[in-house]
């Protein structure tokens, strides 16, 4: 890698993202260099920094090919696009590809497959990755906990006394 595209420390990124004197062009740079280095989370940060759609939507290909349904979500909010229901299946189908099946039952799940999800579901409780219980969006109601659920006791001192000292 020259030197123009070498990635940047912890250091040289926050003064990037967070300086009064940061370029728009050297934002958009450092995204790019990131994305090609494939650190997508930070490509991310430097695009959305820029105002740079373009490489958002770079990013949110990326997104798609590599199975990361969180990451797509965080792109398509911030470009402020309605999600389309043929990308989250081809996340999904990539995901499965990966054998990435809690990403796969995310995506499936955003596009509106029911009966895939229905199956991954079945296979990732089979498989033991996960319990029904964890994959139950709707078994927690507010309405189900009560003011007894949690007693003082359950606190111990040492927990109080961290929080005043932070």
């Amino acid at each position: 890698m020259g030197e123009k595209n070498r990635l940047l420390n912890f250091k040289q990124k926050r003064k990037l993202l967070f300086g009064k004197k940061s370029s728009v062009e050297n934002l958009a740079q450092a995204g790019q260099t990131f994305l090609e280095a494939g650190q997508l989370y930070d490509a991310l940060d430097f695009f959305l920094k820029a105002g740079n759609p373009e490489g958002l939507k770079k990013i949110r290909k990326k997104a798609v090919e590599e199975a990361d349904p969180v990451l797509l979500k965080q792109v398509l909010k911030n470009l402020e696009t309605e999600p389309d229901p043929g990308e989250w299946k081809d996340l999904g189908k990539n995901a499965l590809e990966m054998g990435k099946k809690l990403s796969a039952e995310e995506a499936f799940r955003m596009a509106g497959d029911w009966k895939t999800v229905a199956k991954i579901r079945g296979e990732v409780i089979e498989e033991g990755i996960a319990s029904e219980r964890d994959l139950d969006d709707d078994d927690l109601d507010d309405d189900d906990l009560d003011d007894d659920d949690l007693d003082d006791d359950d606190l111990d001192d040492d927990d109080l006394d961290d929080d005043e000292n932070d």
